[in-house]
């Protein structure tokens, strides 16, 4: 193929359009602000890159890393996003010549008894006995992209690529925040566990106490009875605990990778949960929608959607193409690369479509019903987004409000229950009354290390929410 020839396809292949709709990403308009107003939403922003380092606690640190570095489910989201790179490298590939190079040499004899072999044989200068034929060259193949088909497949094959990390990102944050919550909830249930240990401890006190009233006549059997169940009750709930709490130690150790058992030594000590900020700065609605990465997620699959109708509207149009070999063919190796040996074809190619029985309209139909639907489901997921930011913001703070209200409650029934104690041991109060506080106090103490346990899980899910970090 002479270089005037190539450079006039090359000329009309730059120079054809892409038939099909052009992407534009939906503009994001909401200048409204949060609706939950509520003090979490006003405080300034956390300054440390990962969210959950505003727990300040080194083992959640160790745990979220490991997690990141060692997660199933995020090392096949990082395999997904290799494979649609490779897919959009194939897809852009299409774009360009294809040159192929090949070299081949064949010993052959004709056979003597062929109906074909005598006169014939010897009329053409041939002979029966071995000969050779050798040949060296190289061939070349261009789909001219005129209409835009092969610029549409890599456009929506990009679009696959963007989507893919987008959702690994996804994966990241469920990760991380599933972390954080199960760290949560076992720093809880620990503190449960402690607060029921104590109770139980107090109520066998307790029960002895009223026993050796019983002894002296002080005190009814009938109260010794009931403090000796009230003991045993506290007691009763110590083994249901014991295992929840086992239970946050294997979930969190398969998040990170790990067999079941893996974080038991390093997360069976009792440690206070981890405070969540007080104060949070939310962001802007449009801010938190461009940074949710399902909602990325949503907009790659609406522009790949939209380049997959370009591709059904370039199956309309002639599909036209080049193709080209050149080389040298001869007898011997010797006369291989000689001037007489050269040999060359030109082949231009022209291939359309032009009756199918509607099979192409069709599919130029499915692709338009398939945009529709992919920026309906774009659509759908902001208004989820939004729907769920708001919820977790205006949630997070009735969180913090309990948990600060069962604080105070705490303050005060633990000093109630301490009084109604002294004053029976004087003989000053009935025994009815010690248990009815002790009760409460019990109560009180399992709601608070609960409210604890919701107020950092609704923290991590207010940070997925809001999209996290971009880690």
């Amino acid at each position: 193929m002479n270089s005037r020839a190539l450079s006039l396809a090359v000329a009309v292949a730059l120079g054809g359009c892409a038939v099909g709709p052009d992407y534009q990403a939906p503009a994001l308009e909401d200048t409204r602000g949060w609706v939950a107003e509520q003090d979490a939403a006003a405080g300034p922003a956390a300054a440390r890159p990962g969210w959950w380092q505003s727990l300040e606690d080194p083992l959640l640190d160790e745990l979220v890393a490991a997690a990141l570095a060692e997660n199933l489910d995020l090392a096949a989201a990082g395999a997904r996003v290799r494979e649609a790179a490779a897919i959009a490298r194939v897809a852009g590939a299409r774009l360009y010549p294809q040159v192929d190079i090949g070299a081949s040499g064949t010993r052959f004899r004709l056979s003597e008894s062929s109906p074909r072999a005598g006169s014939s044989l010897v009329n053409a200068g041939l002979t029966p006995s071995p000969d050779s034929v050798y040949d060296a060259g190289a061939s070349f193949a261009w789909e001219l992209d005129l209409f835009g088909g092969n610029r549409r497949r890599r456009e929506a094959a990009i679009a696959g690529f963007a989507g893919a990390e987008a959702e690994s990102r996804a994966v990241k944050l469920a990760v991380t925040a599933a972390v954080v919550s199960t760290y949560g909830e076992l720093r809880g249930r620990q503190r449960e566990l402690e607060v029921t240990r104590r109770n139980a401890e107090l109520q066998r006190q307790f029960a002895e106490l009223v026993a050796r009233k019983v002894q002296t006549g002080i005190a009814r059997k009938l109260e010794q009875r009931r403090a000796e169940a009230e003991a045993q009750a506290s007691a009763a709930r110590l083994p249901v605990l014991e295992g929840l709490v086992r239970d946050s130690i294997y979930t969190l150790s398969v998040l990170t990778g790990q067999p079941p058992e893996a974080w038991l030594p390093g997360l069976q000590e009792i440690q206070p949960p981890p405070a969540p900020p007080e104060r949070l700065n939310l962001g802007a609605r449009l801010a938190v929608l461009q940074g949710r990465p399902d909602v990325l997620v949503a907009e790659r699959r609406l522009a790949a959607a939209t380049a997959e109708v370009g591709i059904a509207v370039a199956d309309l149009y002639p599909q036209l193409g080049v193709m080209a070999e050149g080389g040298w063919e001869a007898g011997s190796t010797s006369n291989l690369f000689s001037s007489a040996a050269k040999s060359w074809t030109l082949t231009p190619t022209v291939t359309w479509s032009v009756f199918r029985g509607g099979e192409l309209r069709g599919r130029e139909a499915a692709a338009r019903a398939r945009m529709e639907q992919a920026e309906l489901a774009y659509r759908q997921t902001v208004l989820i987004a939004l729907q769920e930011a708001e919820s977790a913001a205006y949630g997070y703070g009735r969180l913090l409000d309990t948990r600060d209200h069962l604080r105070e409650s705490a303050k005060a029934i633990t000093e109630t229950s301490r009084i109604a104690r002294g004053l029976y041991e004087r003989g000053l109060a009935d025994f009815l009354t010690v248990i009815q506080a002790e009760q409460r106090q019990r109560e009180v103490e399992a709601e608070l290390a609960r409210a604890e346990t919701l107020t950092l899980v609704g923290f991590a899910t207010l940070q997925r929410a809001l999209g996290g970090c971009r880690c």
